[in-house]
């Protein structure tokens, strides 16, 4: 979780890059954390799934990785056409710090809490 984070202020320091200086630091930050959380993300997905299945897991998490990548290479530069590159990689940020949350809530809160979790937002997304 940790590398999310640094993975985050990587991308706000770049969003206020002012010289080349700050975008070289912001990149190298940027790289050493996703370094670290691509094979983590990785085996995440591996540990979730059953063991003769992780061929299908490790699959599926490039495949969404690949799609994540073009489709937020096209998002993103949309959002550069409407506004500027500062802003797109504020949103970037905030994109990834949503991700701490997301990821946080999934696998680092006790099981009783989940199941509470699931019937509350059950609740908001259908409240029959």
């Amino acid at each position: 979780m940790s590398s999310i984070i640094v993975f985050t202020a990587g991308m706000f320091l770049l969003s206020q890059a002012h010289s080349v200086g700050t975008i070289l630091i912001s990149g190298i930050i940027m790289g050493l954390s996703y370094g670290i959380l691509s094979p983590c993300f990785q085996g995440l997905a591996i540990k979730q799934s059953p063991a003769v299945r992780s061929g299908a897991a490790t699959a599926t998490f490039f495949l969404l990785s690949d799609l994540g990548y073009g489709l937020g290479s096209y998002f993103m530069g949309f959002t550069a056409s409407i506004s500027s590159y500062r802003m797109m990689y504020t949103f970037a940020a905030v994109v990834s710090l949503v991700s701490v949350v997301i990821y946080f809530l999934s696998h680092h809160i006790p099981e009783k809490n989940i199941n509470l979790f699931q019937r509350k937002f059950k609740s908001i997304v259908s409240p029959n």
